[in-house]
């Protein structure tokens, strides 16, 4: 259950001036992932001394836009506010022009912590005999992207066309588990095509079948360009699988929330090299 405390655009700043002697910036997220994966994260991004033991969880993205848009010429305390990427990316969508405001380079934060390196690092922890290249032959990782590509493509470019034109069909909040193979770790393109067709079904009931392949030629330009680890979300397709990957492969005994802290821990700056010069410029 999370029990994470989250806060009203309008109380940012006096939920921020209470942490001020613990923060040296204010740093305010979407709630979805929990305050410490935010914080272990961060903290790779920051310049050597700089303090951060806590993030202000504002809710979803509408607060913090919100917030930030209250924040732009009061406060004088460094400040940033960050949303996720959501479906802009394969919208081509641009970021709202504010102050303090920055967009992550992927469909949310969990896709920053499905990176080699700390998944490496991670599993090296969970099997103190194995190495690091021993880790990598074992999990797989290049080889698990490469087999999910062909179905989260379809899936994903379906999700965003259907985005696009009519946000009250779901999508997102369809449940990746059906999806999987017996293995569990990948989707199988069968049970994928179906979920898409349905979709696309639904489409053609309400607009032109011209209207619907325009957006879908241009999501696919763009997810072909950004890549499945930016665009589809980590949260909620990439890393179920992945978790069900690690398992098998070494033995994980920790809840999700604990697992994504340590991935979180280990993730270098080099996922997002804007965020770093975001922050040391802030700074």
């Amino acid at each position: 259950m999370n029990t994470t405390l989250r806060y009203s655009p309008r109380a940012a700043g006096a939920v921020a001036y209470f942490k001020r002697r613990n923060n040296d910036i204010d740093i305010f997220v979407e709630d979805k992932a929990a305050p410490n994966l935010w914080v272990k994260m961060l903290n790779n991004f920051l310049p050597e001394g700089t303090k951060l033991e806590s993030v202000t969880p504002l809710g979803g993205r509408k607060e913090v836009i919100e917030a930030c848009k209250l924040d732009q010429d009061v406060s004088e305390r460094r400040a940033l506010y960050l949303i996720d990427a959501d479906f802009d990316l394969l919208h081509g969508k641009p970021k709202k022009k504010l102050k303090k405001l920055y967009r992550l380079r992927s469909y949310c934060v969990e896709n920053y912590l499905l990176n080699e390196d700390s998944i490496l690092s991670a599993a090296t922890t969970f099997d103190d005999a194995a190495t690091v290249q021993e880790a990598k032959q074992r999990l797989g990782f290049s080889e698990w992207v490469r087999e999910n590509n062909n179905p989260l493509r379809m899936l994903f470019v379906c999700y965003a066309v259907a985005n696009k034109l009519d946000e009250s069909i779901a999508t997102i909040k369809l449940s990746v588990h059906p999806l999987f193979r017996d293995c569990r770790v990948s989707l199988c393109p069968q049970k994928t095509f179906v979920r898409v067709l349905s979709i696309y079904r639904t489409l053609r009931a309400q607009f032109d079948r011209s209207v619907i392949e325009t957006i879908k030629a241009e999501v696919e330009e763009r997810f072909d360009r950004l890549g499945l680890l930016a665009v589809v979300s980590g949260k909620d397709y990439l890393f179920p699988a992945f978790r069900n990957q690690f398992k098998s492969q070494f033995g994980l005994t920790v809840k999700d929330d604990v697992f994504k802290v340590m991935l979180a821990d280990k993730s270098g700056c080099q996922i997002d090299p804007y965020l770093k010069r975001r922050l040391t410029q802030i700074l």
